[in-house]
């Protein structure tokens, strides 16, 4: 491992003055369950500084208000599992912390560092993306002899350039992320594919947030990870359902069309003839969880 200094300040503010200097070199860190291997394998050689930010009260909050919920980046997913606010207002998000790694990753990993990393795996994205969610990115701006916090906002469906890439600068931390509440009426699931049932990786999983009212679909969002190199809300697959009365031919059409969507991305690839059947698979039950219909047969 390369020698670096580790950072730590108490306030948003000095964080965000000593980022804004130091962009070049310096990497953030908050559960570092991604950093730590990356900085072990020297994959960040030029870096000086490991700034902490964990210990950022401000950015560890889970808030209702005016019928969003705001949660801090640095809020984990053992603190999502915690939380009732998010079991009755954003249960999908529940329903991913439940499967998402063992309990000491979930102890240690961040929502925000799962979606800064840009990993097409993230458990967290493709719920948030279904949810619609909105992200604040935070610099801090000189201005003669001081500095000012600069925000900006982003969808966080924009937010993702490429696999491990994102659009956040140097200079910049992911300060929130905002979505709205669920409704009574919107039912949702979240459904992941792993190598094994503890503490795997995903290699496909699928988020689905419906509303339905005398069978006929009113509001449907597909998002799927890890299939294509960023995660994304699959509009044709939901513009099948919408507005019609679902039955297994309709659900089953929306499911191939993802899977040739996935196609259509990536190309032919030595995973393709496993992936296609089964992210057809996956979105057809996910579809019927969410429905509350037998999503097994």
């Amino acid at each position: 491992m390369n020698k670096f200094d580790f950072i730590r300040f108490k306030t948003f503010e000095e964080t965000l003055k000593f980022l804004s200097k130091n962009r070049v070199n310096t990497k953030v860190i908050v559960g570092g369950t991604d950093l730590i291997i990356e900085l072990r394998n020297e994959e960040h050689p030029k870096i000086k500084y490991v700034l902490d930010i964990s210990r950022l009260k401000k950015l560890k909050k889970i808030q209702y208000k005016n019928g969003n919920i705001i949660l801090g980046p640095l809020v984990t997913f053992a603190e999502i599992l915690d939380s009732q606010l998010i079991k009755e207002k954003a249960s999908i998000l529940y329903q991913m912390a439940e499967v998402m790694g063992g309990p000491q990753i979930r102890n240690r990993a961040t929502i925000g560092g799962n979606i800064v990393n840009a990993a097409p795996c993230a458990d967290s994205v493709p719920p948030l993306i279904a949810l619609d969610a909105r992200i604040t990115l935070s610099s801090a701006k000189k201005n003669k002899q001081s500095y000012s916090i600069a925000n900006r906002q982003l969808n966080l469906s924009d937010f993702f350039v490429n696999h491990y890439k994102t659009k956040i600068k140097k200079d910049e931390i992911l300060s929130s992320i905002i979505f709205p509440a669920l409704n009574k009426n919107q039912k949702c699931a979240f459904i992941k594919l792993g190598r094994r049932e503890a503490m795997s990786v995903s290699r496909m999983s699928v988020a689905v947030i419906l509303e339905e009212k005398n069978g006929v679909i009113k509001d449907i969002r597909i998002a799927c990870g890890s299939t294509t190199p960023v995660p994304y809300r699959v509009k044709l697959a939901e513009e099948v359902l919408l507005n019609k009365k679902w039955d297994e031919e309709l659900i089953e059409k929306a499911g191939q069309i993802v899977s040739n969507e996935m196609i259509k991305i990536t190309g032919i690839r030595w995973s393709t003839e496993y992936k296609k059947p089964v992210i057809k698979v996956l979105v057809i039950r996910a579809i019927k969880k969410a429905l509350g219909v037998d999503y097994l047969k």
